[in-house]
C-alpha cells in the first residue's frame, strides 16, 4: 500500500485521519506543523500528503507550492483538507497544485475513497510516464540498430570480397584479413543476442 504524511496541526484531527488510512492498509506519518513533515519527507518520500491549509503561523497554501517546485515532491499527489469552505479557497488548493481538495467536516468513507482515487491517478501518471520512458528507449534502439546494421552490411562484403582473393596476399596481409574476419563474426554474435534478449529488434 501507499505511503501517506498527514499533515494537520489539531491532533484529534490528525490521529482520525491517519488511523482511517492505517485500516486500509497504508502506512501514515503524522506531521504537525511544516518542519515536521519536511524532516519525514527527507527521510522517506511519501505516495500522498494530506495537508490541512490552516497552520499556526504557517501558510499550507504557500507549503504546497513549495512542494509542487521542489524536484523530489513535485509529483507527489496532495489532498487538501481544510475548514476553509469557500469556493476561491478551494480554487486557489487546486490551482496551486492539489489533486483534491476536501472541505471539514468530512465522513471518513470519502476521504478513503478520494484517498484511493488520487492514489489510482498517480499510479496511472507514472505509467505513463514510464511507458514513454521505454518508448524512447526503444526509439533509440532502433536508430541505433540501423546505425549499425547499414554499414556492417557494406563490411561485410568487403570482408568476404576479402576473404576471396586471400590466396593472392602476403601471409601477414591474410592473417590481418583473417582476424578482421572474427572480430566481425563476434560484432554479429552480440548484434544477434541483443536481438534475441530484445534490446534490439530483429
Amino acid at each position: 500500500m501507499a505511503r501517506i504524511v498527514v499533515l494537520d496541526d489539531e491532533a484529534e484531527a490528525r490521529d482520525t485521519i491517519a488511523l482511517s488510512l492505517e485500516q486500509e492498509g497504508h502506512e501514515v506519518a503524522r506531521a504537525s506543523d511544516i518542519a515536521q513533515a519536511e524532516q519525514l519527507l527527507a527521510k522517506e518520500p511519501a505516495d500522498l500528503m494530506i495537508l490541512d491549509l490552516i497552520l499556526p503561523g504557517q501558510d499550507g497554501l504557500a507549503y504546497l507550492r513549495e512542494l509542487v517546485e521542489q524536484e523530489r515532491t513535485k509529483d507527489m499527489p496532495v489532498i487538501i483538507v481544510s475548514a476553509l469552505r469557500q469556493k476561491r479557497r478551494i480554487v486557489e488548493g487546486l490551482k496551486a497544485g492539489a489533486i483534491d481538495y476536501i472541505t471539514k467536516p468530512f465522513e471518513l468513507v470519502e476521504l478513503k475513497m478520494r484517498v484511493t482515487a488520487a492514489l489510482k491517478i498517480h499510479d496511472l501518471k507514472r505509467e505513463r510516464a514510464r511507458n514513454r520512458q521505454l518508448e524512447a528507449m526503444r526509439e533509440t534502439a532502433r536508430t541505433v540498430q540501423y546505425e549499425i546494421k547499414l554499414p556492417m552490411h557494406e563490411i561485410q562484403k568487403r570482408l568476404i570480397q576479402l576473404r576471396n582473393e586471400m590466396e593472392d596476399f602476403a601471409p601477414e596481409d591474410q592473417a590481418l584479413v583473417q582476424q578482421a574476419w572474427e572480430y566481425f563474426s563476434s560484432l554479429e554474435d552480440i548484434l544477434s543476442q541483443a536481438e534475441h534478449t530484445g534490446i534490439l529488434q530483429a
